[in-house]
């Protein structure tokens, strides 16, 4: 198995994904203004940096921040438990994966409690459509929710071509 997936190298990188998003979200907050830096700028497709703190959850939605601590404080302890129980068992990939995933949540949970809300400095447009501003830990989030998703679609594959047939089904040869 890949070193990479170690048990000790784990809450490393967990840990090293919680401290550069912080690093960057602190220069961008000391040294980006509002309106942002334009990286690339055309009629097709815009990047830019910006410094925007979004109070509410995912794409803006708003709802009260007590609500918004309760639910992602009792997701990450969810998860946290999945992932403990994942290595325990030797899913060393997946808990690796879920730990990728719960960094990105709790590096945005700490933005929470520094500065009243997520820090999000990446915008990217493509023609017309304008994706939310985002940010590194959201990118693991979501990386790590799509890692999550393609194990189990992985394992139900393998699990479905697994299974003996009884001797009454005849499948294509």
């Amino acid at each position: 198995m890949n070193r990479l997936f170690d048990k000790k190298f784990i809450l490393p990188v967990f840990a090293l994904v919680i401290v550069i998003d912080q690093i960057i979200k602190f220069f961008i907050i000391e040294k980006v203004p509002t309106e942002g830096i334009f990286l690339l700028k055309s009629k097709i497709l815009t990047f830019s940096i910006e410094n925007q703190v979004n109070e509410g959850i995912a794409f803006g939605i708003g709802l009260p921040r007590t609500a918004i601590y309760f639910f992602v404080t009792l997701i990450i302890l969810a998860l946290v438990m999945i992932c403990v129980k994942e290595i325990k068992d030797g899913r060393r990939r997946t808990g690796f994966i879920l730990s990728i995933l719960i960094a990105g949540a709790v590096s945005n949970l700490i933005d929470r409690l520094l500065y009243g809300g997520v820090v999000d400095y990446l915008s990217l447009s493509f023609f017309k459509f304008s994706w939310p501003t985002f940010n590194l830990a959201d990118v693991m989030i979501v990386g790590g929710a799509v890692g999550v998703l393609g194990m189990v679609i992985f394992k139900s594959k393998v699990h479905l071509r697994l299974v003996p047939r009884s001797g009454s089904e005849k499948g294509p040869k």
